[in-house]
């Protein structure tokens, strides 16, 4: 049988459970391999089939958990926009004196009519 792997005590077993009820499906995934290697403490390969994830995994996880916490298991979320150094607002700020530059030129060359300019006035 392999070694056992146990988590830190960082939150309680409630705590865990609260955490368990997450939006996003594979952060409450983590949170059960969390739960049961705090609860019930079992080889990674053991806790993989029951959470349904690998045993690497559960070894990262675990581990992770250990070494920073909490605030680990939640980590990047894939809804979130990466890599971006301004905010919608401040990118529509930035982004309308080209907007309005854009459909003063086609304006003017007569390629636009006030059908097309109407979808776009949101960025002057």
């Amino acid at each position: 049988m392999g070694r056992v792997t146990k988590a830190v005590g960082h939150l309680s077993e409630d705590e865990i459970r609260e955490r368990i009820w997450a939006k996003i499906p594979f952060i409450s995934q983590k949170w059960l391999v969390i739960l049961h290697a705090t609860v019930d403490p079992k080889p990674a390969k053991e806790i993989a089939l029951h959470v349904g994830v690998g045993k690497g995994t559960v070894h990262n996880l675990i581990s992770n958990y250990n070494r920073f916490g909490p605030d680990v298991v939640e980590g990047v979320v894939r809804e979130a926009r990466r890599n971006t150094h301004l905010t919608r607002e401040e990118e529509a700020e930035f982004i309308a004196p080209f907007v309005r530059s854009a459909i003063e030129w086609f304006s003017r060359a007569g390629t636009l009519g006030k059908e097309d300019i109407q979808g776009q006035e949101s960025y002057s």
